[in-house]
């Protein structure tokens, strides 16, 4: 009798010890588990009206520190938004295009918080435009007060159709707003390569008659050239807001 009374108490505490310990197992596994739960991440570039574009992206996260990164958007916001100035007179630079990019990110924490904190991320990127540029031609090559001097004539607006590649590697740090926003700022480097026409010369002695000059542009709006060559050092920076899910 006595050893049944026994087990009608110590097998229900045995029995509420143990679900208990079952109920402690499974919050935990929720808690570490619940956020690699949420792969998924669409963004937007906060800084890109400022190049005169509109950018988006979209993140899947294949594991707890490394995602696929896909960015796309259109260029040339505005037509309206650059305005050249020469002289006398003004004309719009009026891009139009669009631009794509994938890279693969890689989260450097020790521990995995979803989508949070410092990454490395090298990218690859595609664009295609076409924009107004100035250009001129020389009508004459002479002095003026003994001072080296070439002539051009009348400026003229043409439409150039420009296509370029960048590769650039892009550091950052992404905090998390909530559950479920995030924010990043980051910057890159890298070299990019377009097709730009460029000037028919360089220094004053190697001008000659009917020889042409553009106006000068660094920018292919996703990146900006640290030179004017077809193919250069690249710079950028961006943040971006997303939303995971």
């Amino acid at each position: 009798m006595k050893n049944y009374f026994k087990s009608l108490l110590v097998y229900p505490c045995l029995g509420i010890m143990l679900n208990s310990s079952i109920n402690a197992q499974t919050n935990y596994h929720a808690a570490t588990e619940t956020p690699f739960q949420k792969k998924h991440a669409i963004s937007i570039n906060v800084l890109s009206p400022l190049s005169n574009r509109v950018g988006v992206g979209y993140e899947y996260l294949f594991n707890p520190k490394t995602s696929f990164i896909l960015q796309g958007g259109l260029i040339g916001l505005t037509s309206g938004k650059d305005i050249r100035y020469d002289s006398d007179y003004t004309y719009k630079v009026d891009p139009k295009g669009y631009y794509a990019a994938t890279g693969i990110q890689f989260y450097l924490g020790k521990k995995q918080t979803n989508m949070t904190g410092f990454y490395v991320r090298p990218m690859f990127t595609y664009g295609s435009y076409t924009h107004n540029r100035e250009q001129k031609e020389v009508i004459g090559i002479g002095t003026f007060f003994g001072i080296p001097a070439v002539y051009y004539g009348k400026e003229q607006i043409i439409k150039e159709k420009v296509t370029y590649y960048t590769v650039d590697l892009n550091m950052g740090y992404q905090f998390a707003l909530s559950e479920s926003f995030r924010i990043n700022a980051e910057i890159g480097l890298g070299i990019t390569h377009d097709n730009k026409i460029k000037d028919d010369y360089e220094a004053f002695d190697a001008a000659f008659i009917g020889a042409k000059k553009y106006s000068t542009t660094y920018s292919n709006y996703t990146s900006r050239s640290f030179s004017n060559n077809n193919t250069a050092l690249s710079g950028a920076a961006a943040v971006h807001l997303s939303y995971i899910f």
